[in-house]
Order: structure tokens, then C-alpha cells, then sequence
């Protein structure tokens, strides 16, 4: 009987097999799909577009940048901002409220970097590229993997998504938050417990813009009746939902109380819900929900305003949109109509659809449009469902044998010229509206003397731009601040060594003036000043001047 010999098995491998080995791994690594390499590509322009000079342009610092600057910054050195409220959840700032979303997010990147400007755009950057990878995954999940590619490509180019990337105005963060909550909204639909993580978002959205007083309640009620209808969620998980959102918005629904009856501040061990010392933005912005003839014609006219702008793409500040760009190219408003005339039909079938929710969100935004004055940036939650239905509409006559081809050149142009603009002749148009080179002027003033230092007050709220740029000690500033009785949005007339306004300065004690470069005049009539002159701004330093360099007033 034969006897079987079982031989081990050779653990070498035969040059054979490792050449077979390497070329499955290349195959396998480097073969890539075009929609794979489109993707990285729009990706890539997106990051470079966004990520060039930043810091730098928009040159300077906005007023209301400086405001969440500051807030955020004493908040991280004192745990209050800056009129002393202990972890407020609605920022006094100018004595009508800012929302302090902006202000919590900026906090990790100024502790980490410093106060800069380059620190507090930073979140922003952050929330405009991660928008990016958000809005892409919410229309492939609504749509198709061509629809959401042609969406990306066209929110990667887009001229209002690119600016609100670089600058910090605190109402710019609501869209991206709200965008994230509506992911979380579509994916919960197969993993329920993201449903509460959902409805979590927002509620968050509440602390980022005073709008979604009135986009979030309605977006979330046409939403919710859907969902319900459609028995797409349970109702228990629905229910803790709902308890998850009304918990987290809570403080904002007390802070609307408290200043709609003029209460008391509510103090609490970990955070405090203001009163605001004058009328609240919510109010001013916003028509009174009384169903009067006066109302009624009041949305008719807030109406008109939203369709000229929607026309137009522009409202005349120029930090929201160049015109001759508008918010997504002028040229682009007939393709979203045929995208939203597309979409809506799918809204009355028997069947859920998922895209109802872009539907449902832009029906939001137009009710928010009737109840305001709208301008870009109060209207900026309109921007998202409108880029989705553009996507759907060029998606629709795709198939036309040139119109691809010339689409996409024609926005390649577009954005090109855009480009071109954006980074050349806006920082000179938008100088202005940014205070360029009062950071260089008040440095130099206050390190050239350390005695008493005479600012300007031909821009807006300049005692903000001190309190950031010098980076003054929070409880400092409290202590020494002279509030001016003569504004209603608390403005500064001196606090430390700093005195705002030529008219309210003493020329014996004062040791340099920061001036706007048109009052220079005054200065050089008299020959009694050495001027030094930055592009717009100038400072004039007496030739006996009292004082002298040394004296540093910032927090190491």
C-alpha cells in the first residue's frame, strides 16, 4: 500500500508571483474614474481659491468682524465678553445683539494662534471647505452621482460661497450649519438615531443668525409632516427629536422673552441669557407678525425687494457680491427655475421624495424673504437649494449634444473673470468698508508713545478695532471705558489711554493722533506734527510730544 506523504508548503514566493502581486496592487491604486479625478480637481480649485492671500482680502477688518474678534477673545481670557456677561448665549456687542456662534468657534483658533485676523477667519475657511464635501453627499443622496458632481462643481466656483469663505461676518456660519443639520437629516432616514443629532443642528442654528428664527420652525415643520406622512421616521424617535431641539434652543427662545418684555437678565451657573440694552436685531430686521392690511402690504414690498434681488444678485454692499458677478453668476437664474419647475411636480406624487427637503427649504427662505427687508446676507440661506437647482436644471438638458461643453466654458469664464476681479481691483474698492491700514497706523502710534493717544472717529466704532488690534487686556478695558451717552449702540468715547474723537481730546496731555488721512490738513497747516502716513490712515505725533515708547498695554 502506497503511503501518502504530505509536503509542507514553501513559505518564499516565486519572483512569478510578487511581479503578479505588484501589478494587481498598481492596477488597483491607480486606476481611477473621470468622476473620481473631476472630483479632486473641483476639490483642489475650491481649496485654492479660498486659501489664496487669505487674511489679506478682504484687506483690513469689517466693524462686526472685530466685534466677534474681541467677544470671542475676552470670552477665552475672562469667560465674558466684553461689556462683562458671563458665557453669554447671545452677544451684546453693539446694544442690538450678534449672535455668538461665531464668536465659540473662533475661541480654539485664537487661543492657538493669537488674536489676528488670520485667526478668526479661520473657522470659516473651515465651514466654507467642509460645505463643500457636505453639499456634494446631501445631492448624491437626493439625486445622482452626476447631478452631485455637476453641484459641487458649481458651489466650488460660485463668487458668494468663495467671499463668504474669507471673511468672518458672523451671519455667514448659519448656512453651513444649517446645510450640516439637513445631512444628518437625509442620512438619519436609514440610521434613525442621527435623526436627534439632526434636529440638535438645528437648534444650533438658532445661535448663528437671527433668520432661522423663521427658517428653521418652518423649514422643519413642512419637513417633519412629510417625513410623518411618508412614515419615513418613527414616531418615538421623532418624539426625542423634537425634545432634543426644543432643550438646546431653549436659551434662544428665553433670550427672544426676556427682550421682547424687557426682563431681567437670567444669570446661571454656566451661562447667562442677556437683556440687551436697545431695541434687538430680531426686531428691527423683521416685520411685526400682525395680520393687518399694514403687514400685508409691508411682505408685498419685502417681496419685491427679494425678486429684485434674485434678479439682480446684488444689493449694493459690495462685501456680498460684486455685481457684475452677482451670488452665482447673473446668467444663471433660468436654469435654477427650470431646476425648481423639475423638482416641485415630485413633491404631489404618492411616493417620498428626497429632494422635497431643497423644495421645502427654499419655500422657507421665501416666506423669511416676506417678513424682511432682504439683502444677501440676511437672505445668504436662500443661496444653498438655489445652487441645487441649478445643478438640476443644467442636469436636465445635459443631454443636448453642445450644451455641455458650452456650459461649462461659460462658467470657466465666469469664474475666471471673477478671479481676476476678486483678487485685483476688490481689495482697493472694498478698502473702506475694512479700515485698511488703521492696524498699521494705531500700532505704530501706540508703540512710538506711551502716553495718551487720539483716535479718529471718522470709522465706524473705532474703539473695536483698538480693542483687537492691540489686543487690550479685556478686564482693562472694562474698568476704564467711557461709554458715549449720545448712541444708542454703546459706543466708546476713551477707555485706557485711547480717546476717540479729535473734538474730545486734550491737545496739552495727548502724545499722538491716528487720523483718517482726509484730516490731515488741520495737522500739517500748523507744522507742529511729524506725520508718518499709512494708505489710509496717518499718524501725526506732536514734535514736543509728552511721553514716552515703552509702556505695552496688550495681554502677553
Amino acid at each position: 500500500m502506497r503511503r501518502m506523504v504530505l509536503m509542507p508548503k514553501k513559505k518564499g514566493l516565486s519572483l512569478a508571483s510578487i511581479r503578479a502581486s505588484a501589478a494587481r496592487i498598481l492596477a488597483t491604486e491607480w486606476t481611477v474614474s473621470w468622476e473620481e479625478t473631476a472630483f479632486l480637481l473641483i476639490l483642489a480649485v475650491a481649496v485654492l481659491v479660498r486659501s489664496y492671500a487669505f487674511g489679506d482680502i478682504p484687506p483690513g477688518l469689517n466693524q462686526d468682524e472685530a466685534s466677534t474678534a474681541y467677544d470671542a477673545f475676552s470670552i477665552l481670557k475672562t469667560g465674558a465678553d466684553r461689556h462683562g456677561i458671563h458665557f453669554p448665549v447671545m452677544l451684546i456687542s453693539w446694544g442690538d445683539g450678534m449672535y455668538a456662534f461665531a464668536s465659540y468657534v473662533a475661541i480654539p483658533f485664537i487661543a492657538l494662534f493669537g488674536l489676528s485676523v488670520w485667526s478668526l477667519r479661520l473657522p470659516h475657511l473651515i465651514f466654507g471647505l467642509t460645505s463643500l464635501f457636505l453639499f456634494y453627499t446631501l445631492v448624491r443622496e437626493v439625486t445622482d452621482r452626476r447631478t452631485a458632481l455637476l453641484g459641487l462643481f458649481l458651489l466650488s466656483i460660485n463668487p458668494w460661497h468663495i467671499m463668504i469663505s474669507r471673511w468672518a461676518l458672523d451671519s455667514n456660519l448659519f448656512p453651513s450649519v444649517f446645510l450640516l443639520a439637513t445631512t444628518l437629516l437625509v442620512f438619519s432616514l436609514r440610521r434613525a438615531w442621527l435623526l436627534p443629532c439632526a434636529f440638535g443642528t438645528y437648534a444650533l442654528c438658532l445661535y448663528t443668525y437671527g433668520t432661522a428664527y423663521v427658517e428653521v420652525p418652518v423649514f422643519l415643520a413642512l419637513t417633519s409632516a412629510y417625513l410623518l406622512f411618508f412614515r419615513k421616521v418613527h414616531w418615538r424617535i421623532f418624539l426625542c427629536s423634537a425634545l432634543v431641539f426644543m432643550v438646546i434652543s431653549l436659551p434662544v427662545f428665553l433670550f427672544v422673552i426676556i427682550n421682547k418684555y424687557s426682563l431681567s437678565t437670567l444669570a446661571t451657573p454656566f451661562f447667562t441669557i442677556p437683556r440687551l440694552t436697545s431695541t434687538p436685531r430680531f426686531e428691527t430686521i423683521a416685520s411685526q407678525p400682525k395680520f393687518t392690511f399694514d403687514f400685508l402690504r409691508t411682505a408685498s414690498s419685502n417681496l419685491s425687494i427679494l425678486f429684485r434681488l434674485l434678479v439682480t444678485q446684488n444689493d449694493g454692499l459690495l462685501y456680498n457680491a460684486l455685481p457684475q458677478f452677482g451670488i452665482m453668476y447673473l446668467f444663471s437664474l433660468p436654469f435654477a427655475i427650470l431646476g425648481f419647475l423639475t423638482a416641485l411636480p415630485s413633491l404631489f406624487r404618492r411616493k417620498f421624495q428626497c429632494h422635497a427637503l431643497f423644495i421645502f427649504w427654499f419655500i422657507a427662505a421665501l416666506l423669511l424673504g416676506a417678513v424682511l427687508a432682504a439683502n444677501i446676507n440676511r437672505l445668504n440661506i436662500i443661496v444653498f437649494p438655489l445652487i441645487f437647482f441649478l445643478a438640476v436644471g443644467i442636469r436636465y438638458i445635459w443631454a443636448s449634444p453642445a450644451m455641455p461643453t458650452v456650459l461649462i466654458a461659460a462658467y470657466l469664464l465666469a469664474f475666471g473673470l471673477f478671479c481676476r476681479t476678486y483678487f485685483t481691483t476688490f481689495p482697493r474698492e472694498i478698502a473702506s468698508s475694512f479700515y485698511v491700514s488703521f492696524d498699521e497706523a494705531i500700532d505704530f502710534a501706540s508703540e512710538a508713545q506711551d502716553g495718551d493717544i487720539c483716535v479718529t472717529d471718522r470709522l465706524n466704532m473705532p474703539y473695536i478695532q483698538v480693542l483687537v488690534h492691540r489686543s487690550i487686556d479685556p478686564i482693562l478695558f472694562l474698568r476704564t471705558r467711557r461709554l458715549d451717552p449720545h448712541t444708542l449702540h454703546l459706543g466708546v468715547e476713551s477707555f485706557g489711554r485711547y480717546t476717540f474723537g479729535i473734538n474730545r481730546c486734550d491737545r496739552e496731555n495727548t502724545a499722538a493722533y491716528v487720523l483718517e488721512n482726509k484730516e490731515l490738513p488741520d495737522f500739517l497747516r500748523t507744522g507742529e506734527f511729524d506725520i508718518t502716513h499709512f494708505a489710509y490712515f496717518s499718524v501725526a505725533i506732536p514734535r514736543l510730544a509728552p511721553g514716552t515708547p515703552g509702556e505695552e498695554d496688550a495681554v502677553e
